[in-house]
């Protein structure tokens, strides 16, 4: 699901309304293609640099949040090689001890530092500066790119869209229309797998409305069962969801309605 800061949205009255990157519009399937491009000749880069990359692209186009948001969603869909974050974590260690060390004396010299650890750990010296934060995210190296063509990147930005404004959900209520006979099934086996406490208003044979009461103010426990239940709704052929949400700093109550009609599709889940 898409981070706060990458979420597209208006907000017109009590209605909130994600702003959805559509297949049929060719400025969106071109960005769309053009980070693909960008992360498939990323393989081997950190994150850190792709992420500069990115920054680059998007300063360029009318929606520099959107292209962050499909490569939030790129990130998520590929696979990145992590640093040992035991050899880095004893890297700091080491220097850090040896850095105290000298400030206690009244000598430190950053570069005799790092020589002292380099001494110390059995590497090179510019190997202990690369070392010392391998571990944080943006070190992370894109090993394999995501395997996406631009129509099904838009849809899956579309339902982490929805699934990143959900977690300010505070209770929904939901319709689905399917005479597959595994369909509720799966819905309500969705419901109690995210611990989400239902009602069910009515059910009757290829229709069913259900409503789930949260707490009072979002919390990010709700919020995330919400998200991760969502894609079994969307896996319905006629689907409504009405979902009650607390908005933003100014915490504004505000609903977001969505339908089979207007919302993500199925196949991007």
């Amino acid at each position: 699901m898409l981070s706060r800061e990458n979420l597209r949205v208006t907000v017109n009255g009590g209605t909130l309304r994600p702003a959805f990157l559509s297949p049929g519009r060719t400025e969106h399937t071109d960005l769309a293609a053009e980070l693909l491009r960008l992360v498939a000749g990323s393989v081997g880069r950190t994150r850190g640099e792709i992420d500069e990359g990115v920054g680059a692209l998007a300063a360029g186009v009318r929606a520099p949040r959107a292209a962050h948001g499909l490569w939030e969603v790129l990130a998520g869909a590929s696979r990145f090689a992590t640093a040992d974050p035991g050899g880095a974590a004893g890297c700091r260690r080491t220097v850090f001890a040896a850095a105290a060390g000298a400030r206690a004396a009244g000598r430190f010299d950053r570069a005799r530092v790092l020589a002292e650890s380099a001494v110390r750990l059995g590497v090179p010296a510019v190997a202990v500066e690369d070392a010392l934060y391998a571990d944080l995210p943006s070190q992370d190296r894109l090993e394999v790119a995501a395997d996406l063509d631009p129509i099904r990147l838009l849809e899956r930005y579309n339902v982490r869209l929805v699934q990143g404004v959900l977690h300010s959900c505070v209770g929904f209520e939901a319709e689905a229309d399917d005479d597959r006979p595994d369909t509720y099934q799966r819905l309500f086996a969705g419901l109690k797998e995210n611990g989400l406490p239902f009602e069910a208003v009515s059910r009757r044979e290829g229709n069913c409305r259900l409503r789930v009461a949260g707490p009072h103010s979002p919390t990010r426990r709700f919020g995330s069962a919400v998200a991760r239940f969502f894609p079994a709704l969307l896996s319905c052929r006629e689907w409504r969801l009405a979902s009650d949400l607390v908005w933003g700093k100014g915490r504004r109550h505000v609903r977001l309605v969505l339908s089979h009609e207007d919302g993500p599709g199925t196949a991007a889940v």
